[in-house]
């Protein structure tokens, strides 16, 4: 049966993946991998991981080591943990307080106490991460969403309105920062230093940290970003910082852990606190605040520097391996796994007897060490000698208890411990890691005697220290931190890949089903990237199809491609730069397309300003461009008022059709040419040449005797001034015929 796959990951830190769980064949990144023992068992932890995520708890795996809270540096109350104080999965230091994560979700808090930074409000429960800073507490809630109590005098404490699906926070001096699902960040309170002002180039974000008065970043390409206070540098990464995996603010300083474990530093060094250890240190976490930096290496130990005043600088000897560390502002806190021990109960089974057994299977046992204690309480009708228990172990007989100790339903159930030797535990659950434990009673011990009838079963034990890795830490203590066990199976990632319990196609030392795998291939998508097999067009890291499937690219052709990519490459235009392709803004209806030719109007012509375009005032009227050149007539006389000299509205060329509107065939109108000084003796509107070129030698606006006297006396005069109505070069019979064929007034 398939899970109901996950709510959220338990942890953002790079490491854990929520995925689908998938019925049926399970696709391990190629058909040569969907047969193998290999697939099956990433298919396994894929279902481990969709519970784990579901309830956002830890594993629960057969991890079986616990941890300690360990704290050390300035004494007022923040490194006396409360007595008991157990599972704890998560760690923080603030200003005079600590704050513990357990791993039922609920949270422990002991310290200064003056704001209320130590009172956890009744409703946090299922929170997955803490931070603390000088005198608040911000807990992550596996929802996704952010709770906060302590010191709110700058607003801190006042969640956005809206915030959700969170995936990491930060507490900073007064302020806070969030890094959501989508790697956008938020960020609220104090912000009288800059240092809620995210930057605009700030976008994809993998981690973050909030310092005194400043704010750092790891964006999705490794590179660090910092604003904010500044005075002393720290928020001025320097130029020898490389691509990072995480980064840790201090009070007046930074630190960014590189992609080969090495440590980066600026800012205040005022104490040493920026004074790192030399490349070559296996660096796994790092943490800051305050005056002083401290590191984890992969072996468990911690490396120290900076302030020391209180000692917070100086690990207690013999401090075991550390699992998850941080700084507070003059102390330092880890989680310290304690010996590796197998410790289970089967709770309540019932009453024995009336014919039936009472039986549990303890399962994915590891081997013991030593001396194995299995100890069976009992409420039940057991006082007589014929009234006794006899216990099985995987089928086989063992011991008879209760023989002579037993007791008719005991205020405090009877309890008898057997102890097995580690030869004859390891033995019995080999190979299969299970032991079974049966309890039988005879015919006479009656189930119903006892109205609270009880039988527990409980398993105890010191267990074999497992190093698959062999880096001297112990297996189970090295996958309590999440960054070494991203599947959560209890076995650190590097053994995982080294057995082929989990494949690492990449090659970086992460399994690959803790990887991001958004469009669920199997493959992660850091490889498909590299090897060309999947698109980022807009380089974020992140593959095209995912992008637009979360909604952080849009598509709104459904093109598959992004749509600031197809305008980027010019596949799409994007007339007016909105980064949206055209036919996209006019689908949606934010840019209109009156004559539907797949531009938006506001980037085509409108010269009148009427918002529509000329070409479709043209189309749809062609009286308005009377000389065809897909201009405006109006727009070309208002750009050169001289196409238009009669003042007309027309364009002059326009109106040149008429015979008489511009009688010597030159292009201009007469009227124009009258306007600008040409002849016109009679006033009439016609230029005086064109008048006597037609034979109306006197102007007087008709033929008549006086111009064919006129005519006459220029009897065959070579080259006549006027007359040559034939234009033959001499005045002859032909000009005196067109002279009579035009008797009369001129049209």
């Amino acid at each position: 049966m398939c899970g109901t796959g996950c709510q959220r990951a338990l942890a953002r830190r790079g490491a854990v993946r929520c995925g689908a769980v998938r019925c049926g064949a399970v696709r391990c990144g190629g058909d040569t991998r969907n047969q193998t023992d290999g697939c099956a068992r990433s298919a396994r932890a894929a279902l481990l991981r969709a519970t784990f995520c579901a309830v956002a708890l830890l594993s629960a795996s057969p991890v079986h080591a616990d941890t300690q809270v360990v704290c050390w540096g300035q004494a007022l109350g923040q490194c006396d943990p409360p007595i008991g104080l157990t599972e704890v999965v998560r760690i923080a230091g603030g200003g005079n307080h600590t704050v513990a994560l357990r791993q039922d979700g609920t949270v422990v808090c002991w310290g200064l106490n003056h704001y209320g930074q130590c009172d956890v409000p009744e409703r946090v429960f299922g929170i997955i991460e803490v931070s603390a800073s000088q005198a608040h507490t911000a807990a992550l809630r596996a929802d996704g969403s952010v709770m906060c109590w302590g010191n709110n005098s700058e607003g801190q404490c006042d969640i956005p309105a809206g915030l959700a699906s969170v995936a990491q926070i930060s507490a900073g001096g007064s302020h806070i920062v969030a890094l959501k699902n989508d790697t956008a960040i938020v960020c609220w309170g104090g912000n009288t230093l800059g240092q809620c002002d995210i930057p605009k180039m700030v976008q994809s974000v993998s981690a973050i940290a909030a310092g005194g008065g400043h704010t750092m970043v790891v964006l999705h390409n490794g590179i660090v970003a910092c604003w904010g206070y500044n005075y002393y540098g720290q928020s001025a990464a320097p130029p020898g910082v490389g691509l990072s995996k995480t980064v840790a603010a201090g009070h007046f300083h930074s630190v960014a852990l590189g992609l080969n474990g090495e440590i980066h530093c600026w800012g205040s060094n005022e104490y040493g606190q920026c004074n790192a250890p030399p490349p070559g240190e296996d660096i796994v976490r790092i943490a800051a605040s305050g005056f002083h930096t401290v590191a984890l290496r992969s072996n468990g130990t911690i490396a120290s520097w900076g302030d020391n005043q209180y000692g917070q600088g100086t690990p207690p000897q013999p401090l075991g391996t550390v699992t998850v560390l941080d700084a507070g502002f003059f102390h330092t806190v880890a989680l310290v796994c304690t010996t590796p021990t197998t410790s289970r109960t089967s709770g309540n089974l019932g009453a024995v007897g009336s014919g039936s057994p009472r039986e549990f299977a303890f399962d994915s046992l590891a081997s013991a060490a030593g001396s194995v204690d299995l100890t069976i309480r009992s409420r039940a009708d057991l006082n007589l000698a014929t009234e006794f228990l006899t216990v099985r172990l995987n089928g086989g007989a063992y011991s008879t208890i209760f023989v002579d100790s037993g007791n008719d339903c005991p205020a405090t159930p009877d309890e008898i411990v057997l102890s097995l030797t580690a030869k004859q535990f390891n033995a019995m659950i080999a190979p299969t890691g299970t032991l079974l434990v049966r309890l039988e009673a005879p015919s006479g011990v009656n189930a119903s005697q006892c109205v609270d009838g009880y039988c527990e079963i409980a398993l105890n034990y010191e267990s074999v220290a497992v190093d698959c890795n062999s880096n001297g830490v112990e297996d189970s203590c090295e996958a309590l931190n999440p960054s070494n066990d991203c599947n959560s199976n209890g076995v650190p990632d590097d053994c995982d890949i080294t057995t082929g319990d989990s494949f690492d196609i990449n090659t970086d030392g992460t399994p690959d089903e803790c990887e991001f795998d958004c469009n669920s291939n199997d493959l992660p998508d850091s490889y498909e990237l590299s090897q060309g097999m999947a698109p980022d067009c807009n380089n974020n890291g992140k593959i095209d199809s995912c992008d637009i499937a979360r909604g952080t690219a849009l598509d709104c052709n459904a093109n598959a491609i992004p749509d600031a990519c197809e305008v980027a490459n010019g596949s799409s235009p994007d007339c007016n730069t909105n980064s949206i392709p055209d036919s996209c803004d006019i689908a949606s209806g934010t840019s209109t397309d009156i004559d539907a030719n797949g531009i938006p109007d506001s980037c085509q012509v409108d010269c009148n300003n009427n918002s529509q375009p000329d070409s479709y005032e043209i189309a749809t009227n062609p009286a308005l461009d009377c000389n065809a050149n897909a201009l405006l007539d109006t727009c070309e006389i208002a750009s050169n008022p001289a196409l238009d000299c009669d003042h007309s509205g027309t364009l002059d060329a326009c109106e040149l059709t008429p015979p008489d509107a511009d009688c010597n065939s030159n292009g201009e109108l007469d009227a124009c040419e009258i306007a600008e000084g040409a002849q016109d003796k009679d006033a009439d509107g016609r230029l005086d040449t064109c008048e006597i070129a037609l034979g109306d030698f006197d102007l007087d606006g008709a033929i008549s005797a006086a111009d064919l006297a006129d005519l006459l006396s220029l009897w065959g005069f070579p080259n006549p001034p006027y007359g040559d109505l034939n234009n033959d070069g001499a005045i002859g019979g032909a000009d005196l015929a067109i002279l009579l064929d035009r008797w009369g007034p001129l049209p």
